[in-house]
């Protein structure tokens, strides 16, 4: 019977994959993607795969424990500050969470719709059903944007957003 060597990368414990290279398989992916073992710190402002940035703001009340911040909570909270805020399109309370997903969390909402516009005219406070039926209505009308009537109707909806 063969002893398996531990890999050899500080810190990491797992069984190496081959005898011979000493890595097990999660380091050895890990090097040949980026080159080595170390994580890279993040820096400025990064765009998330889901289309969102994030900026490093050690020290601020949103940010994860790597000192980072999605750029629109960000800005928003800046803006508004801490507590309790009505939601721009029902009025419910909501508040700042770390959990997104958490019942009565603030989530900036995007007037326009883009993700990319982190501009705070562009950002209201709103609650996740709100901010998630808009971002769907937004999605749906932009697929049919021959259609007139849902032309005007998101119009009138982005020029509320804009004048509230």
């Amino acid at each position: 019977a063969h002893e398996w060597a531990i890999c050899s990368v500080a810190g990491c414990g797992k069984h190496a994959a081959t005898r011979r290279a000493r890595l097990c398989q999660a380091c050895a992916s890990q090097k040949s993607r980026t080159g080595g073992f170390g994580r890279r710190p993040r820096k400025g402002r990064v765009r998330t795969s889901h289309g969102y940035y994030t900026v490093s703001v050690s020290g601020h009340p949103l940010a994860n424990k790597h000192g980072r911040v999605y750029e629109h909570r960000c800005e928003l909270f800046d803006a508004i500050g801490a507590g309790a805020h009505a939601c721009h399109w029902c009025g419910v309370q909501v508040e700042w969470k770390v959990g997104l997903c958490t019942k009565g969390a603030l989530v900036p909402d995007h007037i326009d719709g883009d993700k990319g516009n982190n501009h705070i005219t562009n950002l209201v406070p709103a609650c996740n059903p709100c901010n998630a039926t808009r971002g769907l209505f937004i999605a749906w009308v932009l697929k049919h944007r021959d259609d007139p009537f849902l032309w005007a109707l998101y119009e009138a909806a982005r020029s509320k957003g804009a004048a509230a």
